[in-house]
């Protein structure tokens, strides 16, 4: 008992030590001197700094993104003209293409500038940047429709099963994270290499396996597809739900282990941190230090992470619908790439990109609203 006590005397003059150095390294600003103060990655100049307002900070910014968004589109528009084939010879098929450049040419050319595929490379490049400043984005010459409109009533789809996936995965790798990574016990021990393993797995392998297994072996779930024939008001909506559960289930569980190896990890470092020290120090209970200490400086991460992920995910879940035919904007990518529907593409890359893109700053700017360290110019990480 009386080296119990005395480790334990040891352990909290240990823990006073490291606050009286911090004291002291905060004393240290005097006369408006500016002196550095390292704190475990982030390095603060105290005084004479000018703080950035959160205006000038989104304005930079966005103006960041929208020139890589022009790079990227532009990048897009090179790749997908750069794709052998004449989409022309899609829509008319060969026979009616070979006859109309043999006997009536004149057609053949009225289309191509009706289709906007006449002119040069760079010619078609400036009318495309410029169409797109309009938000022009054409007709589909596959579909005959507005390209708004094929894009649109299959983005619904995406974000139909997109939604819920994130938001069941950000719930459950943030709990279990909490917990494994505050009391690492045996559960820990399990659910940490199954979610590494799962993490690792692409999703449409996973996608691939629940279809043979689950849904064709075992009969629990729809083959594929996203409603059954002849079905009509709620007993539609019904299906539609039903057909949901499974592609929704492998997203969300493809996306809780990314998450929850983000919080667990958070969780053990900042457990061990000189203010977690001095809490305990203080005697604490465990639910204060949690609600209190914690989860105000593990979530900011988590929720970085959590917002950034809507925007991959959108990417991601397209080779998720292939797998398992859903009419979302995965197959009709593919499918428009099978047939050279350009304007089809454009405007499928260009959406994904612009929510990446729009979330990335959304969660820049969370950060930068929540978290002090990264409000000054001199923050250096």
């Amino acid at each position: 008992m009386l080296l119990i006590r005395e480790s334990e005397d040891l352990q909290k003059e240990n823990i006073f030590a490291r606050v009286e150095m911090w004291r002291s390294c905060l004393g240290m600003q005097k006369n408006g001197c500016s002196e550095e103060i390292r704190c475990s990655r982030f390095i603060f100049h105290i005084g004479g700094n000018k703080v950035k307002t959160t205006y000038r900070y989104l304005f930079r910014q966005i103006t960041f993104y929208l020139i890589v968004f022009l790079v990227i589109i532009s990048v897009n528009f090179v790749i997908i003209h750069s794709m052998p084939g004449d989409p022309l010879l899609n829509i008319l098929g060969e026979n009616e293409y070979t006859y109309l450049l043999q006997k009536r040419p004149e057609t053949l050319q009225q289309m191509y500038v009706e289709y906007g595929l006449d002119g040069s490379f760079f010619q078609q490049y400036l009318r495309f940047l410029s169409k797109t400043l309009r938000l022009d984005f054409g007709y589909s010459y596959v579909r005959a429709a507005r390209v708004t409109d094929v894009v649109f009533s299959h983005l619904g789809w995406t974000l139909l099963l997109t939604v819920p996936s994130i938001l069941i995965a950000a719930v459950t790798g943030a709990v279990l994270g909490v917990f494994c990574g505050w009391r690492q016990g045996r559960l820990e021990k399990i659910l940490t290499p199954l979610f590494v393993f799962l993490n690792s797995v692409p999703t449409y392998c996973l996608g691939i396996l629940a279809l043979f297994y689950v849904a064709f072996q075992a009969r629990l779930f729809p083959i594929g597809g996203m409603a059954s024939a002849y079905t009509t008001g709620l007993a539609r909506i019904a299906d539609i739900l039903w057909h949901m559960v499974l592609p929704v289930s492998l997203l969300a569980i493809s996306k809780s282990a990314y998450n929850y190896l983000i919080m667990k990890n958070s969780v053990t470092m900042i457990k061990n941190e000189n203010y977690m020290l001095v809490a305990k120090a203080k005697g604490l209970s465990e639910r204060r230090l949690l609600c209190k200490h914690l989860m105000r400086n593990a979530l900011l991460p988590y929720i970085t992470n959590v917002f950034m992920q809507f925007g991959h995910a959108m990417a991601g879940v397209m080779t998720l619908e292939t797998v398992f035919s859903w009419k979302g904007m995965g197959k009709l990518m593919a499918d428009s790439a099978a047939t050279k529907d350009y304007q089809v593409l454009q405007l499928s890359f260009m959406l994904l990109c612009a929510c990446v893109m729009t979330f990335n700053i959304l969660s820049d700017l969370i950060c930068h609203i929540v978290d002090p360290r990264i409000k000054s110019e001199d923050v250096v990480a």
